[in-house]
């Protein structure tokens, strides 16, 4: 696996784990249940019951609600006590450059792994003990248990976020998180704060321009000039196709729209 640490605004960053591909054999339960489950939720966004489709949507908005730090730490997968590479294998962390310094890395990752602990374990067991109240609407016919469901799926996703923190405080507790710079990120953040605004223009600019505009991105991490967004969702979707990991579209689609609500309004870069 390999992890990508990408700057949403000047105060905000995303993780997000790439997993390599498994062959089925060495697919676990959780991930066979979760594809399983993704199946159906994608056939009932389709389907032309009316209930289904009110459902999903409506599930849909609450999971645009789910903070997004919680979705990348859930992209990281949990340590595996069976395996015998895990948690001793180096994992490259690709990252932009010109906006964070390679010395800022371990610092950024070792922050993102320590700050949510307390609230995802402390969520999860709040999920865990109120399902045992959902129970009786099981007993009403025609009707899916709509309450168990989503305090299940997100009692499970606060231990799936629970775990990558903690297999993350593993990788940096051991030296294994390698902190690499990464020429193409570089190049899509430049196109990002050339052309804010998407548009047919826009594309990735070359080598020589990227390196040209790279101390006015410099200085906009630094905050000494530019948005307060680092990243558009153009740009966001050129990292994901850059890379080839569709996933990532979603995430970082996700995560701007929820920073874009958090920072402030950056006066200076619409004067």
């Amino acid at each position: 696996m390999q992890l990508f640490l990408l700057p949403l605004s000047r105060q905000h960053n995303l993780i997000y784990c790439q997993r390599l591909a498994k062959i089925a054999s060495e697919r676990k339960l959780v991930d066979l249940i979760t594809a399983r489950v993704s199946r159906i939720w994608l056939n009932w966004e389709n389907s032309n019951t009316r209930w289904q489709q009110t459902l999903t949507r409506s599930g849909n908005r609450l999971l645009q609600r789910i903070p997004y730090e919680e979705w990348g730490l859930k992209s990281i997968p949990p340590l595996s006590p069976g395996d015998s590479r895990a948690g001793k294998t180096e994992v490259k962390v690709l990252f932009p450059s010109w906006i964070l310094d390679e010395e800022e890395v371990p610092r950024i990752l070792s922050q993102m792994a320590a700050e949510r602990q307390t609230l995802d374990a402390r969520r999860l067991w709040i999920c865990i003990c109120a399902i045992p109240f959902t129970l009786p609407l099981a007993l009403i016919p025609l009707v899916p248990n709509i309450p168990f469901f989503y305090l299940a799926y997100r009692a499970w996703s606060h231990w799936r976020a629970l775990a990558g923190s903690r297999h993350l405080e593993h990788l940096l507790k051991h030296n294994l998180a390698r902190a690499c710079p990464s020429p193409m990120l570089n190049m899509i953040y430049t196109a990002g704060l050339r052309d804010p605004r998407e548009g047919s223009g826009n594309k990735v600019p070359e080598a020589s321009e990227a390196s040209a505009l790279s101390p006015r991105l410099e200085r906009a991490a630094g905050r000494e000039l530019g948005p307060a967004m680092l990243i558009q969702r153009w740009n966001a979707r050129l990292i994901a196709e850059a890379f080839a990991v569709p996933e990532l579209t979603g995430e970082m689609d996700r995560a701007i729209g929820q920073v874009e609500q958090a920072v402030p309004v950056d006066t200076e870069s619409s004067t």
